[in-house]
């Protein structure tokens, strides 16, 4: 009772526009007066719930992905893209998500791909001809795939809050990042040849130009690689590769020219107040953690889903149905914090892989950026592209078909999310 309490009090907080921080911690806090238990419980509870070496990687993440940002790799990186594929149907378009799939590899957040190649992605697009409600439409579509390439912030909480590997979870959001990219390339091939966009190409560039621009564009294109070697090779734990990911984008910046080190004190206060914010909002959803553990409120639910059916495909559509509905009302992050612990025990009773369920989930709560009404994906490219929510909204949710598939895709061949797993940690 306490927990159905707390979770109507929290959601009439968030429908109000309460920021989603505050909105947790007060429910959660009202929930612990009703229950009658001790309130210093309530410090105890925001401690551990930042306590934890996963949880160390966050903030070198965020300072890597600013970093590249701040030193001008996202322009190397789309004109590289912009060499290779920008003659195919689609031209900008097919670029803006294949640079959008590398830089994933770097930023692991779907609001950093927004902002730091959104500003070049449209303007490009836009100088070319094509929409900008298109073109940002395009944007918002590509940088979903930020929190599933790894590295990834959103794995990185999901790991702690579920106990799963944290390099199992990041070897196993490559494929599956790599079909979201091609699901969109495909659908862009189809928008373009039907006419329903108008979608300028660029001339065939010569070997020349493409070997020129990957040389421009090197280090900042190989980056993913480097990380992910770093993680699966064994020389440092998933934890330290946030700082070599760190170093790594300081270093090549520097070697470009484009970054100063007189830039680091900015790039680094604007990470702090990042990172304060994700541990402040982990902190907050752990005192609704602990009220539901204590009403057994995961094995309730659990129980009651079970009894509905028992099909694990019918079961798994219905949590898909429910994650996307909770994303377009709220932010990815307290949905993770907040549902993983009820939805780990029903997804284990249908025998379904903790790490499969990981890019299901992840994968889900990232689609909420798209979604009104809270969209912060599209209310973050308002500011930069100068087109009205209500536009950007309109040409970006026809975009949901091609993720909506992949996303099915996914959650029905989980070989998609664990062979990579299991090819290099054995299991």
């Amino acid at each position: 009772m306490l927990s159905l309490i707390m979770f109507l009090v929290f959601m009439a907080l968030a429908l109000i526009n309460m920021p989603i921080s505050m909105a947790m911690g007060l429910s959660g806090l009202l929930a612990i007066f009703l229950s009658g238990e001790n309130i210093i419980s309530l410090p105890q509870n925001l401690a551990m719930g930042v306590f934890s070496y996963p949880l160390m990687a966050v903030p070198f993440f965020v300072v890597a992905g600013n970093v590249m940002n701040s030193a001008g790799l996202t322009t190397r990186i789309f004109d590289f893209s912009r060499k290779l594929i920008g003659h195919l149907p689609g031209g900008l378009a097919q670029v803006n998500v294949l640079a959008s799939m590398i830089f994933a590899g770097i930023s692991g957040a779907a609001v950093a791909d927004c902002a730091g190649l959104g500003t070049i992605q449209i303007k490009a697009m836009s100088d070319a001809g094509y929409s900008r409600p298109f073109s940002a439409a395009v944007t918002l579509a590509s940088a979903t795939i930020g929190p599933i390439i790894p590295p990834s912030l959103m794995l990185v909480i999901y790991a702690v809050e579920s106990n799963a590997s944290v390099a199992a979870l990041f070897l196993a959001g490559v494929i599956p990042g790599v079909l979201m990219g091609l699901s969109l390339m495909i659908y862009i091939v189809y928008l373009a040849k039907s006419g329903k966009e108008s979608c300028p190409t660029n001339p065939r560039a010569s070997l020349r130009e493409i070997w020129r621009a990957l040389k421009n564009s090197f280090f900042a294109v190989i980056s993913p690689g480097v990380i992910l070697w770093c993680l699966v090779s064994g020389v440092v734990t998933p934890t330290e590769t946030g700082v070599i990911a760190t170093v790594y984008a300081v270093v090549v910046g520097l070697l470009y020219g484009d970054f100063k080190l007189r830039d680091l004190p900015k790039v680094l206060e604007e990470s702090i107040l990042l990172t304060a914010l994700i541990m402040f909002v982990i902190a907050m959803a752990t005192i609704m953690g602990h009220i539901m553990t204590l009403e057994r409120t995961p094995q309730l639910i659990s129980g009651f889903m079970l009894g509905l059916t028992e099909n694990k495909f019918v079961l798994l559509i219905l949590i898909n149905v429910f994650l996307l509905f909770l994303g377009s009302i709220l932010e990815g992050m307290p949905i993770l914090i907040i549902m993983i612990p009820i939805l780990l025990p029903l997804i284990q009773n249908l025998g379904v892989d903790v790490v499969h369920f990981g890019i299901i989930m992840c994968f889900n709560v990232v689609l909420g950026i798209i979604t009104p009404p809270m969209a912060i994906g599209i209310v973050i490219l308002v500011g930069i592209s100068g087109v009205s929510f209500e536009a950007i909204a309109k040409a970006s949710l026809k975009f949901l078909i091609p993720l909506i598939a992949a996303l099915l895709v996914i959650t029905f061949v989980p070989q998609l999310s664990l062979l990579l797993p299991e090819l290099m940690l054995g299991g």
